[in-house]
């Protein structure tokens, strides 16, 4: 059994601490990511995800090859929410992946605001324009959070 005075290592003593505003500096410099650029921005038109978007309950949105190469939207890129002219919010990006109306699901369909996947599809739709072969039309899924 070892007692306190007999031990083989003794911790060294602390190191100095660096100043906490330095900390806190380098701290905030690794949240944002030094290329995110100025936000993006999304808007929606649909007025049946109004309600669950001002409630911060949409989480994934869809855009259009054109204007994903407007935007330049990459995992980190701050967003301002809009619905319509008004701004609901702020996001920032979490995933960016590319899709069809093939691969939607009744789960995609909830967190963008929607009761079925039919729903979304026709809004998709509408927003989307349909390519020559229709169901093999891309857009690009956008996945974010709140802040």
């Amino acid at each position: 059994m070892w007692t306190r005075s007999s031990r083989p290592y003794d911790a060294p003593a602390a190191a100095p601490s660096r100043k906490p505003e330095l900390a806190h500096s380098a701290w905030r410099r690794a949240v944002i990511p030094p290329n995110a650029g100025p936000p993006k921005h999304l808007v929606f038109h649909d007025p049946r995800v109004e309600e669950k978007l001002r409630q911060q309950l949409v989480y994934q949105a869809c855009v259009s090859r054109k204007d994903m190469a407007a935007q330049k939207f990459f995992a980190g890129n701050r967003l301002v929410i809009k619905y319509r002219d008004e701004v609901i919010g702020e996001g920032q990006i979490i995933l960016v992946s590319e899709g069809t109306f093939d691969d939607l699901t009744p789960y995609d369909a909830v967190v963008m605001g929607y009761e079925k996947a039919e729903d979304l599809v026709a809004q998709l739709r509408r927003e989307v324009p349909p390519e020559k072969k229709g169901e093999t039309t891309e857009f690009y899924k956008i996945l974010y959070r709140w802040l």
